[in-house]
């Protein structure tokens, strides 16, 4: 007996059939195409991935080259820094030795007495720090030291100075002069500060000094 089932063509829905196979092919041309723009898209990110490798292997030498950049000039600050606070300690410890003392000495100002650390003094609405003091008595000779002097620093130390005696009440009484030491003076700030009548100390070396006297000292 034959079990195979005949197909009745008179009855097929051709049209229905005709209208699935294009929309099957639609559907194909459509999955097709998202594949390929999904190449496209994967193609376009493995780039970029690439792109951003390298960009991030650029970043990590520029900041290898920062980061080498920035020891270098730490260590050559600090080198710098060392110098001036060598210089400058060099410089306090001078001015009280005999050989200094003796200039003052010539100013028929006999030195008794040396403070050479920063002090500190408080006055109505504000402070100020002197680095020496030299003194006796009733005179004192207060020091502004510097490696490098300049003007500005010259006119701030003066202005300072207008509160020494509020701020440093155990010379409220005393005769005070003002005096700068320095290293070296920029934008002729010793002849700027002789004008305005302070003592002008320049290192030589060797614990040595020279000193400028003005006719008329500034005297507070």
């Amino acid at each position: 007996m034959n079990n195979t089932t005949a197909i009745d063509y008179d009855n097929l829905d051709l049209n229905g059939i005709v209208a699935s196979l294009r929309e099957a092919n639609k559907q194909t041309q459509e999955i097709t195409k998202l594949m390929k723009e999904t190449a496209l898209r994967q193609k376009e990110t493995d780039r970029l991935i690439k792109e951003n490798a390298e960009q991030l292997k650029e970043t990590d030498r520029q900041l290898n080259l920062t980061s080498q950049r920035v020891d270098k000039l730490y260590q050559t600050v600090s080198q710098h820094y060392s110098m001036y606070t060598s210089n400058w300690g060099k410089l306090i410890e001078a001015l009280a030795k005999p050989a200094c003392l003796e200039l003052f000495k010539q100013q028929n100002i006999g030195i008794t007495q040396v403070y050479q650390e920063a002090r500190k003094g408080e006055f109505p609405n504000g402070s100020m720090e002197v680095d020496v003091i030299l003194c006796n008595t009733t005179v004192a000779v207060v020091v502004e030291v510097k490696t490098t002097c300049k003007v500005k620093d010259v006119d701030y130390f003066l202005e300072q100075m207008n509160h020494f005696k509020e701020a440093f009440h155990p010379f409220a009484q005393y005769t005070v002069y003002p005096a700068v030491a320095a290293i070296k003076y920029d934008e002729d700030s010793d002849k700027y500060a002789f004008r305005q009548g302070l003592f002008v100390l320049q290192s030589t070396g060797k614990d040595l000094f020279t000193l400028k006297a003005p006719e008329k000292l500034k005297e507070y």
